[in-house]
């Protein structure tokens, strides 16, 4: 029983303790690392602890929850003993590995929580630290994208905000990316870390409005120190209400050993709408091909309202002057939002020759005031099995072969000169007269040798 009550006494007083134990840290975060650190180094970083309580605490000592032990984190305290208001410096070490992610998965960089930090004594945890991050250099960014809304060329930058966006205009973005790591060293040495492909890389375009749709695009790998180049583009909705559109745009991969690098930018099409506009929206011939001897088609045309603003003096324009057409309609009443069709009879001179004809449309409100241009083109066939003109001066020419001697390498031999013969040559007269004289002189000594004897 006395036993009994003397460990109770002892727990009763280590409770009693804790009570006025109390540690405090300079800042709730501790952070290594940051947006330029190189991977395969150590980084480090210093908090302050205190003793807020009224007792003396001692035996402290700092370990890690939940660390990974690749991290290599540890670390020292410069006093384990502290009296009341009493202070002493933790410095915090800890290892970047090469597999650590610069970016999350939407390219954004990112400061990653790798654990805990605990401070405690022989009796009970003082203080936990649990914003213990990590961050590693991102390698993978923009370079300079563009952005071309219905022709007009611009810089893309983050938070960028573009007006006079109209409907049906065609969006364009250039995506231009950088792989910043240097060239030189190996990308799996930490001693020589650099040089290191980034693999798997794709660019997402996410609009916060549901009228417009996601896209990617593929760049696939990228070797270190070089650029390239993709395109995704869109139109803007014919239907779309006059407000601020947002869109982010992010691009991520991985490098050679597995740490994602990426950037992200957002951007605002600022769409605004003219009150009195009329657009083609769609228009069609049929036949668009006249055979020969045939003069007629039918063209069908669709306007719609697309300012904000209703319309009653509303007009549709066909023309061609190498056709000989000029058709017009007036004083259309069309609503905003509405459409309205209307059909042309066409005929064409029996005499028109074989080719390609552009027939323009021209939408107006205020029966005069042009809004929109569009064009359809009429294919006349000629009447020799539907060849054109231009049809028949290309088989012309494909009939025409041109031929060209061609002059094989020098042989040394020069023809086109009869070569004479040696025997027929005064050369060898000459050497025939020398060894006929030569045989008389022979002859003429063996005479008169005979001749003495």
């Amino acid at each position: 029983m006395k036993k009994l009550i003397i460990l109770f006494l002892l727990m009763f007083a280590i409770t009693i303790a804790s009570a006025f134990a109390a540690i405090e840290a300079s800042s709730s975060t501790v952070a290594l690392g940051s947006s330029s650190q190189e991977r395969g180094e150590t980084d480090s970083a210093s908090i302050t602890i205190t003793n807020t309580g009224n007792e003396t605490v001692s035996g402290i000592n700092v370990t890690s929850s939940g660390v990974d032990s690749k991290y290599s984190v540890n670390y020292t305290l410069s006093d384990t003993t502290l009296d009341s208001n009493e202070s002493a410096t933790l410095t915090i070490n800890g290892y970047v590995p090469l597999d650590l992610d610069a970016v999350d998965s939407q390219g954004q960089a990112t400061a990653f929580d790798i654990g805990n930090i605990v401070v405690k004594n022989s009796t009970t945890t003082l203080l936990t630290i649990s914003d213990f991050t990590m961050q590693a250099e991102n390698l993978l960014r923009f370079g300079d994208p563009r952005i071309t809304i219905d022709g007009d060329d611009n810089s893309l930058d983050d938070g960028d905000s573009y007006d006079e966006v109209g409907r049906n205009d065609e969006i364009v973005l250039d995506i231009d990316i950088e792989n910043r790591f240097d060239n030189n060293g190996d990308c799996d040495d930490p001693d020589d870390y650099g040089d290191c492909e980034i693999q798997d890389i794709e660019a997402e375009l996410e609009p916060a409005d549901s009228e417009f749709d996601d896209d990617t695009v593929d760049f696939g790998d990228l070797k270190a120190d070089d650029t390239a180049t993709e395109t995704l583009s869109f139109d803007i909705p014919s239907d779309l209400d006059e407000d601020d559109y947002d869109f982010e745009l992010w691009v991520t991969g991985e490098d050679e050993n597995g740490a994602l690098h990426g950037d992200y930018l957002e951007f605002t099409l600022e769409v605004q709408l003219e009150d009195d506009e009329i657009t083609v929206t769609s228009a069609s011939l049929s036949p668009a091909s006249l055979a020969c001897g045939e003069t007629h088609t039918t063209l069908r045309v669709t306007i719609e309202n697309t300012g904000t603003d209703d319309q009653n003096k509303a007009s549709i324009f066909v023309e061609s002057s190498k056709l000989g057409i000029r058709e017009e309609v007036y004083n259309i009443e069309i609503d905003e939002g509405d459409t309205e069709t209307r059909t042309f009879d066409l005929s064409i001179p029996s005499s028109t020759a074989a080719g390609e004809y552009v027939i323009a449309i021209e939408a107006n409100y205020n029966n005069d005031e042009q809004t929109d241009l569009e064009s359809v083109v009429l294919t006349v066939q000629g009447c020799n099995g539907g060849a054109t003109p231009s049809d028949e001066e290309e088989e012309e020419d494909s009939d025409t072969v041109v031929v060209v001697d061609e002059v094989g390498p020098s042989t040394g031999v020069i023809y086109g000169e009869e070569k004479q013969s040696f025997f027929e040559s005064p050369q060898y007269l000459i050497l025939l007269g020398g060894l006929l004289l030569l045989a008389l002189v022979v002859f003429g000594i063996l005479v008169v040798a005979i001749l003495r004897k």
